[in-house]
């Protein structure tokens, strides 16, 4: 099961070891409301199913937060303070509502925030054609891979020019049309991020894509937990897209 890098993932397990051992050099400040004598954290081992994909993928969260008497952590833990869901199999456990976590490596900026198929951005944002549009070539010696493109999402290049006929004109170099086409899709891509809640909440957080504690209420990165937030980001197409693997990326 991969769930990402081997370095990732082993960050994800040091903050549930440190967080477990109470390090004092953790940031918890935003958890000045609860009492943290009985709550541990615990890494999230496997993949959940997402309402978007209909399918079992990578969560947002990476650790989630759980009440636990003393006598069943110390049972349940290993040697190095470490919980997993594994570790949880056999004992009775109540989670903290919305204490999902997302961590990233220290100082890092090369994550993704979300990464969209072209079924889960269609179910999202209910238009093939921004994620088309913003899939597409526009350098002069690279716009031919287009065509590969409209087969392999059936749909006519003819269609989907005529989508757009409103941003360019019949003198335009082709090069030129695709750019315009491209701008304006990232542009409204963004647009309907920043407009809508449900968006936000599935890009950002997972929030009603995934169950509780699957979604991810708080982010930790430099030592540091601060609750979820919209930040700066951008669009980008994902690395895949000349191999016929098509998505659209969030990233920071």
């Amino acid at each position: 099961m991969n769930r990402g890098t081997k370095e990732g993932e082993e960050y994800e397990k040091d903050f549930c070891i440190r967080f477990n051992k109470r390090d004092s050099k953790l940031n918890l400040d935003i958890l000045d409301n609860y009492s943290l004598e009985n709550i541990y954290a615990v890494h999230v081992k496997y993949h959940k199913f997402s309402s978007i994909t209909e399918q079992k993928v990578k969560p947002k969260s990476d650790a989630f937060l759980i009440n636990l008497s003393k006598d069943e952590f110390d049972k349940s833990r290993s040697d190095n303070f470490f919980l997993d869901e594994d570790s949880l199999k056999h004992i009775q456990m109540q989670f903290l509502p919305e204490s999902g976590i997302s961590i990233k490596n220290l100082d890092s900026k090369k994550y993704q925030i979300h990464k969209f198929t072209y079924e889960s951005f269609v179910r999202t944002f209910e238009d093939k054609f921004l994620f088309i549009g913003h899939l597409i070539y526009e350098r002069k010696n690279m716009i031919h891979k287009n065509n590969e493109i409209f087969y392999n999402l059936k749909i006519p290049k003819d269609v989907f020019l005529k989508k757009f006929d409103f941003l360019h004109n019949e003198s335009d170099p082709e090069n030129l049309t695709y750019q315009k086409i491209k701008t304006y899709c990232k542009n409204q891509i963004c647009l309907a991020i920043n407009n809508s809640k449900k968006i936000q909440d599935i890009v950002f957080s997972g929030k009603g894509v995934f169950e509780d504690p699957f979604y991810a209420s708080y982010f930790f990165q430099d030592d540091a937990l601060m609750p979820i937030k919209i930040d700066k980001y951008s669009v980008t197409t994902g690395s895949g897209r000349s191999r016929g693997k098509y998505t659209i990326v969030i990233k920071p």
